[in-house]
């Protein structure tokens, strides 16, 4: 497949990946998102917080990244333990993970900087993959309570999540209204630039919709006044966004 395009539909195991670029950093490298389709259902969305260097390398990082969920999806239920260990993503600079919940594996990652700060922030070289091992138990956890919260499948931890069960990541809500281009990536920009900042979007409805831009309202989980200037700095430099501020209503 050449990689030429912003925007890529590739078959794969009776799926189709479609994937795109979501934004583009002051830098010039760029992100890239994919939607999962069955037919004409829509069964997952893949966001990557990590920049690239140019629309290639981020399209076909997300396609792999897809691949591989679908390939969990498709396994049987009956696959050993050894199918289903956990791995240090070198693309996404992640460790991928699954956990049992309700009798279903569920897939999830953690990126390689939020084990460092959450465990081992004083250490040099520290292996992802280890500290993923060392911890896992209080991971797993916090995906039992992310998917119980609603969250579907690949679940991204963040530090907002390691933090709850030790009471440190229990913060407040704040609701933002951003004003933004009317096109199909704006919310996966905004979603993204809120993930690179560690928050954690609760709630998102588009409440005003325009030929050239439109509003919508995100709740967003922030450990504190700091914690939030940074997302709401973080959503300011989004591609396509022209105004964020703290909502009223």
């Amino acid at each position: 497949m050449e990689y030429d395009i912003s925007s890529t539909r590739l078959p794969y195991r009776g799926w189709e990946i479609r994937s795109h670029l979501t934004s583009v950093s002051i830098d010039g490298t760029v992100a890239a998102g994919a939607v999962l389709f069955v037919g004409d259902d829509c069964k997952c969305h893949i966001m990557s917080c990590r920049q690239f260097a140019n629309g290639c390398d981020a399209i076909r990082a997300i396609e792999q990244r897809a691949a591989r969920w679908i390939d969990v999806r498709e396994r049987s239920s009956e696959a050993s333990p050894v199918e289903h260990a956990p791995f240090f993503d070198e693309l996404l600079r992640s460790v991928s993970f699954w956990v049992l919940i309700d009798a279903r594996l569920v897939n999830a990652s953690i990126r390689r900087e939020t084990l460092h700060d959450c465990y081992r922030p004083t250490a040099d070289n520290d292996d992802p993959l280890d500290t993923y091992k060392l911890h896992a138990s209080e991971i797993d956890a916090a995906v039992h309570r992310r998917v119980a919260e609603g969250s579907v499948e690949p679940v991204v931890l963040r530090q907002f999540d390691l933090h709850e069960a030790d009471g440190k990541g229990v913060g407040h809500t704040a609701r933002l209204s951003v004003i933004s281009d009317n096109e199909t990536v704006a919310l996966a920009n905004m979603t993204n630039a809120i993930a690179r900042q560690d928050g954690s979007v609760s709630n998102l409805k588009i409440v005003n919709r325009h030929q050239d831009f439109m509003e919508t309202l995100i709740d967003v989980d922030v450990r504190d006044v700091a914690h939030l200037s940074k997302v709401i700095a973080g959503l300011r430099g989004a591609g396509g966004i022209k105004a964020v501020e703290r909502a009223t209503h």
